[in-house]
């Protein structure tokens, strides 16, 4: 299945665009996206002689294939905004060399704001999950 360049989806752009590729969307509903973590991403932080990647540009990844899910395009001047997060829960950290799989579904909109629920896998094992707060 062929689906829109990210750029065409969100304004983020490199080194701050954290999502390679989308394997599915469903827009307004759910994304399902790919984020490669390489020795050659410029934010791996170094702990106990492994190189990881900072859960907060983690889970700006998965805000990001949130605001895919949600629909708008970045041509139309509109972006979700993340607006908080709730029960986020890492079970792992992510190193370089890991690929994630970011999966991000709408569960409610309101008055400009959605909830959408996320999960990030790394292989089989569930790295994080949570509720995600976005703004209109």
């Amino acid at each position: 299945m062929h689906f829109p360049s990210i750029e065409s989806l969100i304004p983020h752009r490199a080194p701050f665009l954290f999502v390679d590729r989308l394997i599915h969307l469903e827009k307004g509903k759910k994304a399902v996206g790919i984020k490669h973590i390489s020795l050659s991403e410029p934010y791996l932080l170094e702990a106990g002689g492994k190189n990881v990647f900072p859960g907060t540009l983690v889970l700006e990844a998965l805000a990001q294939v949130s605001a895919i899910a949600e629909g708008k395009e970045a041509a139309d001047g509109s972006l979700p905004l993340l607006a908080g997060l709730n029960g986020f829960e890492f079970t792992r950290p992510v190193y370089a060399g890991d690929t994630l799989r970011l999966e991000a579904e709408i569960i409610r909109k309101r008055r400009g704001f959605a909830i959408s629920t996320g999960t990030i896998w790394i292989g089989e094992s569930m790295a994080a999950q949570g509720e995600i707060l976005s703004k209109d």
